[in-house]
């Protein structure tokens, strides 16, 4: 895996997320595929920076000691709106840190393409970066359940939304729909070979 535009904000949230893991792999393993989607859905010459390193750093507030304050100083007032937009606010559970934070999505020009390139990265590597054949993780499960809110709060609501959003959201719906389908097919294996 070839780490993407190492910079100072991917230097710094390397640092800063440290020994943390996503899943069994270094934090900014998730970090990189989250940079690698804007890649693939943005054209480098209409994407500023401020959504690379924005990107770089979304988790930063919510899983490090890191502040808005200090992502503003370091990297501007552009970026640190973008992560804080992006960042659960604090809550009892998802549903209710989620209802604290969507709004701030909604408001924040653009943000959206930060939090689908996060979603995006997250469900792919729970569901078609899967070499093996095997169900659907844990992971996709967690963000099925939220599927219909996390649409209905955000898409289309968005300011800023354009093509390369759009298009981010439709491939989004095509990777939940494998998703439940390889869920599906595994249920069925299970239950022809009588594990269930």
């Amino acid at each position: 895996m070839a780490i993407i535009l190492i910079g100072k904000a991917a230097l710094f949230a390397i640092e800063r997320h440290g020994a943390q893991l996503y899943g069994r792999k270094p934090y900014h393993v998730h970090l990189n595929d989250a940079v690698g989607v804007l890649r693939r859905f943005i054209d480098w010459d209409d994407l500023p920076q401020e959504f690379i390193d924005a990107t770089w750093l979304h988790d930063i507030i919510e899983d490090t000691e890191t502040t808005r304050a200090e992502i503003e100083a370091l990297f501007g007032a552009r970026v640190a709106e973008l992560v804080h937009a992006v960042s659960n606010e604090p809550g009892p559970n998802r549903k209710a840190r989620h209802a604290l934070t969507y709004p701030k999505v909604r408001s924040v020009d653009r943000a959206i393409t930060v939090k689908l390139a996060d979603r995006i990265a997250n469900v792919e590597q729970a569901v078609s970066h899967d070499r093996f054949g095997r169900p659907p993780q844990g992971l996709f499960w967690m963000y099925a359940k939220e599927w219909d809110e996390f649409q209905r709060e955000l898409r289309g609501r968005c300011l800023g939304e354009g093509e390369p959003e759009i298009a981010m959201w439709e491939y989004l719906i095509e990777l939940m729909q494998e998703g439940h389908e390889k869920g599906k097919k595994f249920k069925e294996m299970k239950a022809w070979r009588g594990d269930v």
